[in-house]
């Protein structure tokens, strides 16, 4: 009976904290000046969505992070490639992230994907 408890909260507690991952290649990669907003479109499946803030921390990341994302970001648009934000979100699609507002998480990992 322990172990049937046991192996009920395991799978049951891998449905609550699923995620989701945004891939593909970026449309839009833009700077607000007047405020340090980071805003992004991956296409085809994102709004252009707040990523992070050159300013002032948001969500969790640094404005150093930031920074430093935005020039990995800017790097993968100039070459093309393919990248991936992993969202920790349980209830979320790519396409629900919303448009000139910040997902309701921070993404937790970003990468660039190499392309074949």
């Amino acid at each position: 009976m322990k172990y049937t408890f046991m192996s009920f909260l395991l799978v049951f507690s891998s449905f609550t904290h699923a995620s989701f991952v945004c891939t593909g290649k970026i449309e839009r990669l833009g700077l607000s000046p007047s405020n340090g907003d980071v805003h992004i479109q991956i296409q085809p499946s994102t709004g252009i969505f707040r990523i992070c803030n050159f300013d002032s921390a948001t969500g969790g990341i640094s404005t150093d992070s930031c920074k430093s994302m935005y020039s990995t970001l800017l790097a993968a648009r100039v070459s093309e490639k393919n990248v991936s934000f992993h969202f920790t979100e349980s209830v979320g699609t790519c396409a629900s992230l919303g448009s000139w507002e910040y997902p309701s998480s921070a993404p937790y990992f970003f990468e660039i994907e190499q392309n074949f």
